[in-house]
């Protein structure tokens, strides 16, 4: 949500701003939301915020390179995820929310109206329930694609109950401000996009062999698709290339089993979770998402910052958004059969096609960058009326 104005006018009204801001997330691995956490962190501490960032990963490598007026608050860390009782793993993490909820309300006790900006359905549930009587102004942020993403009838329940009493509900594009409406009561919604990274160098697309994905090993991310459309057009183009499945998750073995099964062992590589991603999008020629659905993945934000063309499927919510067919990436439809091995093979087989669609993508994330996401998070939260509506 970009404000009309000057550029001096809004310099002045963020060099005068005094809101203290606390960015909140609770997650496993943290994956895209706490990149676009830390994004947004270390720009608003740069503009002089006094940022906050209360998380059960502050060992997180995000964290490593922080400026250091960014204070981490930590919250207890989750129980695991696996457990033969199921009654066992509901007993550990309701005592963990408990736990979570009684840390956050005791923090934001001391913070009066500050604005608490909270992450992913699980973290602003705990957060809007957590500040209940409480003068705090808590902003919601669903990133995912909220007509395809489905959820636990708890946190469709949570989300009726509780969003209302958000200060603000926003998502990342715009085919969900419509379904945010609906959850939020009478809570106003906004489009705020994910914060985009800087450019960096340019990736060699023409040498390299690597064909890249990143993404968590769900059913969300449909991996098994990509192996298998690999394993169908390694046969006709040279053997030298490679597919590198960046992440982890619990359908790491069955992954291993399609790839020993489609006699793919030596040509995919499962690397599992990294610290730093970035020396793999510089060493990767194209990057390919699989998913049943998503947001904004900030893979395709990262992989166009390093200037790789991104194929991408129409399952993306607002893909066109992000990658313009024959432009700057490749768009295929998973309805239809061999469409997204037309795409492999095509950016596979013409070093020309992989450097002309880089350079567009990589000009695009300069300019997305120019944008300046983060500033229109602040001035939209400036904006907010000081108690909760």
């Amino acid at each position: 949500m970009r404000e009309s104005g000057e550029t001096t006018e809004a310099s002045q009204q963020e060099s005068t701003a005094t809101t203290s801001v606390t960015l909140v997330l609770v997650s496993r691995r943290g994956g895209g939301a706490l990149r676009v956490v830390a994004l947004l962190a270390e720009n608003w501490a740069c503009r002089g915020r006094n940022v906050r960032v209360m998380t059960n990963l502050v060992e997180a490598p995000e964290w490593s390179m922080r400026p250091e007026d960014i204070e981490l608050v930590p919250l207890p860390p989750l129980p695991p995820a696996s457990s033969r009782w199921k009654s066992i793993q509901a007993i550990r993490f309701g005592r963990y929310v408990i736990m979570a909820g009684l840390a956050c309300r005791r923090d934001a006790r001391t913070r009066g109206s500050e604005p608490f900006v909270a992450f992913l359905p699980g973290t602003a549930l705990l957060v809007l329930a957590a500040t209940i009587g409480l003068a705090s102004r808590v902003i919601v942020c669903e990133r995912n694609d909220l007509t395809r993403q489905p959820v636990p009838l708890i946190v469709r329940l949570g989300r009726r109950l509780l969003y209302p009493r958000s200060a603000l509900v926003t998502v990342n594009h715009p085919g969900s401000q419509r379904a945010a409406g609906r959850i939020a009561g009478r809570s106003p919604t906004a489009l705020l996009p994910n914060p985009a990274p800087s450019p960096a160098d340019p990736a060699d697309v023409r040498g390299s062999r690597v064909m890249l994905n990143v993404g968590r090993l769900v059913i969300q991310k449909n991996q098994q698709a990509l192996l298998e459309a690999f394993g169908r057009v390694i046969s006709t183009i040279s053997a030298d290339w490679r597919l590198w499945v960046v992440g982890d998750g619990p359908l790491r073995s069955i992954l291993e089993q399609a790839r020993g099964r489609l006699q793919l062992e030596d040509a995919v590589r499962l690397i599992g979770h990294v610290a730093d991603i970035d020396p793999r999008y510089r060493a990767a020629a194209f990057l390919v998402l699989t998913s049943a659905w998503e947001g904004t993945p900030n893979v395709v934000l990262e992989a166009q910052a390093h200037g790789l063309p991104v194929v991408l499927p129409t399952t993306i919510a607002d893909g066109s958004d992000l990658v313009t067919d024959g432009e700057d990436g490749l768009v295929y439809d998973p309805a239809v059969h061999g469409d997204l091995d037309r795409c492999l093979c095509s950016l596979m087989d013409d070093a020309d096609l992989r450097v002309r669609l880089g350079l567009a993508a990589w000009e695009r994330a300069k300019q997305r960058h120019e944008q300046d996401a983060p500033g229109d998070w602040l001035r939209l939260i400036d904006s907010l009326p000081a108690a909760p509506p």
